[in-house]
């Protein structure tokens, strides 16, 4: 009888040590975006998951711990049991034994399954191993501290931005469900991605790029100018392109011409609307939405014009270019990988990302030619050769102290 009883607890034992493998394995392979589905079908039961997924480090100490004790405490009943009966040589089958069961039945076959099924088994698990946590507390926080300590000794942080490990997630993600779509439908997920990480200083109409209405002007004068642009929407100056006074919708300013003959352009033009150049995509879209308005002139932090931006502008980071029967393309990006690309100065480095797979990466500039005179502090002239994290540039073209046209080849 007391041989049943130690074999029935060498069997719970057993279960015990499959239970933490299986946690193990289902709460480290569990996903944020799996998390966030499980709370939103089960709420209670999700959020214990979510609760174990931000403590993994007192979650392995518990598991860790749990599977020591049970592992240790069943193979030492095994060893007293088959000492008694063969002897001396049930140390050897006591280790053969407890080896095979615990390999197969407790790390093995619990692992496999909970590897294939996480969320499954994350939402079975959670609330027995939500307690196990509590109660191995005391002893997990000091072996985690311990642990990570001996890390942090040997020069590994282990603290982890979790924003930006699930937008990398979703990156890769959308990589591996797009790999034989097409390239552009995968580039606008991605584009939709890094609404919240691209400020509009960087999709922004430069000022010296902007079209603009000096109010100075005669209607007569203004008309024309009108009907020859190619664009819905015009800032309105006065005295200076820095003091922008209004937008003025060009239909709008058509009609009122043709209805009112002493038409005074202030009477017509709508507030400016000013968005700081550190504005995220994703705010500006937001800020859009809420003042129905498709144009903001883009300021620094000391309030200084620094270009415009658009709704389209916006659109056209998720979307690519979208041209109209009025827009000329200009892709500003020709050549090939092998014998390499010019490219416009006023390209941004984004776009060339985009459209080339080259990264170019800088603290200050946003486009190409900004990047080149950040990096050779110099004004770069027509002829002169860089090179700069692994590519060469080569300067075809210069306008006044602007690069406007470059050779980008990898070295």
């Amino acid at each position: 009888m007391t041989l049943l009883i130690i074999f029935g607890v060498i069997v719970f034992l057993l279960i015990c040590s499959a239970f933490f493998s299986a946690c193990e394995t289902a709460l480290t392979a569990v996903t944020q975006l799996q998390i966030h589905q499980m709370m939103t079908k089960d709420p209670k039961r999700g959020k214990r998951v979510k609760t174990l997924s931000l403590n993994m480090g007192r979650v392995l100490g518990t598991v860790l711990l749990g599977n020591n004790l049970v592992n240790i405490l069943a193979t030492s009943l095994a060893t007293h049991v088959f000492i008694k009966l063969f002897d001396e040589t049930g140390i050897g089958i006591a280790t053969l034994c407890m080896t095979f069961l615990i390999l197969i039945f407790s790390e093995v076959m619990p692992k496999l399954y909970a590897i294939h099924n996480p969320e499954q088994v994350s939402l079975m698990v959670s609330p027995l191993m939500q307690w196990c946590v509590r109660v191995f507390s005391p002893v997990t926080q000091v072996v985690r501290q311990l642990a990570e300590n001996i890390w942090e000794f040997f020069g590994v942080s282990l603290r982890n931005n979790d924003e930006n490990s699930l937008h990398e997630e979703l990156r890769g993600a959308i990589d591996i469900f797009t790999h034989h779509e097409r390239k552009d439908q995968k580039e606008m997920l991605h584009g939709i991605l890094d609404l919240s990480f691209v400020n509009i200083e960087e999709v922004m109409i430069h000022r010296k790029d902007v079209e603009a209405i000096n109010k100075s002007k005669s209607l007569k004068d203004i008309r024309a100018q009108v009907m020859k642009s190619p664009y819905t929407r015009l800032p309105v100056w006065d005295k200076s392109p820095d003091n922008i006074l209004g937008i003025l919708h060009v239909k709008t300013f058509l009609q009122r011409m043709e209805e009112t003959p002493n038409l005074r352009l202030e009477d017509i033009y709508q507030e400016p609307l000013y968005a700081p150049e550190t504005t995220s995509l994703a705010d500006q879209i937001e800020v859009f939405r809420a003042t129905h308005q498709h144009m903001a002139v883009v300021v620094d932090e000391y309030g200084d014009v620094q270009g415009v931006v658009t709704l389209e502008d916006i659109l056209e980071e998720v979307l690519g270019q979208m041209l109209d029967e009025h827009d000329v393309r200009t892709d500003g990006i020709q050549g090939n990988p092998k014998e390499g690309y010019k490219i416009k100065g006023a390209v941004t480095l984004r776009d060339i990302k985009r459209k080339v797979g080259w990264k170019l990466s800088h603290r200050k500039a946003t486009t190409l030619g900004g990047f080149l005179l950040y990096e050779a502090q110099a004004i770069p002239k027509p002829g002169q050769v860089y090179r700069f994290q692994s590519f060469q540039f080569r300067i075809l073209k210069c306008h006044h102290h602007r690069v406007t046209l470059v050779h980008v080849g990898k070295v």
